[in-house]
């Protein structure tokens, strides 16, 4: 009987080792592909990083976009509105798509949200975009004309504490020294003003830790009796561009696309999102239809030689379309509308590129006309600035930033020569963190 126990050993051991390299090879089997699910999202998360840190435009994460609450701006709601609606709602996506996409919403707006923007994505955990729209913030306070300096460095403050949600420390205290030399620099400040602004940097200073920062700042919060000179910035591009008054084609076109942006949205709200495809099918033949409609309209008038304001009223026109139709081509109202604009968005930022020289050309023309050279060369000055800001804003592909910053220090340099020095002169810097237009001392 022992015997035959013992002799047994051999049998079942033979039967658990085969067990025992099925289990081994199958935990292996899994480890692989573990590892290989691993490496992949890597990759991916690599390739999304990589792709919004070359094309900003890609760090809007439309996805989350709510169709129902972006297509209000189809159907007729001024984006600015619409912009601040989601924002205060907490609909981050749409607000950013919104107001990257709305080039007529006015400067200080867009630097307010963007700056908002930035808060609301860092308490969400996405860092790219946070520091994405950051940057937006920073590069429209700097170089868009309309925004009252102490506006500006209070902006540029709070930029600097969103950078600090997200550890950024370097790109943190460069935009707080900006909001600084904006403050100090600032001609006819009262010094109780010009003490608020440097307040507004003590918890920044606090939290970055930068002794020459914190220690100039001091002095100049002991100091705020300071008495710079130079001159303001003066906008005139908006005010030299007449805007232009459509046909009855295009009035009716734009109706058109409004009524079926509505009935898509209307849709969309009865049935959850489900049995939509006849009312987004139309609201993309809408689409066409008006693009088609637009181009022979902004052909025609084109030709008709209107006056340089008419001319640049136009193109600043046609801009804004094709700002909306790059919006559309990357489904920036949460839902696929245009697939052809989808399969063309490389070849829609070149027409904007396009349009961007353009409206250079116009802005030029119109600076020769004006007989004030300090309003020739202030002019002068803000075309660079805008054509700057497109570029920052991820909206002018390939932009010579070099030949942008080159002219920009002309027409500067045009102001001085003039009697009216800039009291805070722009300038592209490589060593900025990150690179880009700052304000210079």
């Amino acid at each position: 009987m022992s015997y035959d126990s013992f002799d047994s050993l051999p049998r079942r051991y033979e039967r658990n080792n085969r067990w025992e390299k099925v289990l081994l090879l199958g935990f292996l089997l899994c480890l692989l592909l573990g590892i290989g699910a691993l490496a992949t999202f890597f990759l991916l998360n690599r390739t999304i990083t990589s792709s919004a840190a070359t094309d900003p435009l890609l760090s809007i994460p439309t996805q989350r976009i709510a169709p129902v609450v972006a297509l209000q701006q189809l159907a007729g709601d001024p984006a600015d509105a619409l912009a601040y609606q989601t924002l205060t709602a907490g609909e981050s996506a749409a607000s950013h798509a919104i107001t990257l996409f709305a080039p007529q919403i006015d400067g200080a707006d867009q630097a307010a949200i963007f700056s908002r923007l930035g808060r609301q994505y860092a308490a969400q955990g996405n860092k790219d975009a946070a520091r994405i729209t950051l940057n937006n913030s920073r590069a429209i306070t700097i170089l868009s004309p309309a925004i009252a300096p102490p506006e500006r460095s209070r902006q540029l403050a709070q930029v600097a504490e969103g950078f600090l949600l997200i550890d950024e420390q370097d790109t943190a205290l460069d935009a707080a020294r900006q909001a600084m030399l904006v403050a100090a620099q600032t001609p006819d400040l009262l010094p109780a003003q010009r003490q608020q602004l440097f307040a507004a940097l003590q918890p920044v200073a606090e939290q970055l830790k930068d002794e020459p920062f914190s220690q100039q700042l001091a002095d100049l919060l002991r100091n705020p009796f300071l008495t710079p000179a130079g001159a303001l910035p003066v906008p005139q591009m908006t005010k030299l561009a007449e805007r232009p008054l459509y046909d009855q084609p295009l009035l009716d076109a734009v109706t058109v696309r409004q009524g079926a942006a509505r009935q898509l949205v209307e849709r969309m709200r009865f049935t959850g999102g489900a049995d939509i495809e006849p009312e987004r099918q139309a609201l993309a033949a809408a689409l066409l239809r008006e693009d088609e409609i637009r181009r022979t309209y902004y052909q025609q008038m084109q030709a008709a030689s209107p006056g340089l304001g008419a001319q640049l009223g136009l193109q600043l026109d046609e801009y804004a379309w094709q700002a909306l139709k790059v919006r559309i081509a990357q489904n920036g109202f949460g839902i696929s509308l245009v697939p052809e604009w989808e399969a063309a968005r490389q070849a829609l930022l070149l027409d904007m590129a396009q349009q961007i020289g353009k409206i250079d050309v116009s802005v030029k023309a119109l600076s020769s006309t004006l007989t004030d050279p300090v309003a020739q060369a202030m002019l002068m000055a803000e075309g660079q600035q805008w054509r700057g800001l497109q570029a920052e804003l991820g909206l002018f592909v390939d932009a010579p930033v070099r030949e942008i910053d080159t002219r920009l220090q002309t027409a500067q340099q045009q102001l001085a020569q003039a009697g009216a020095p800039l009291a805070l002169p722009i300038g592209y810097q490589e060593d900025a963190s990150p690179p880009g237009f700052r304000f210079l001392p």
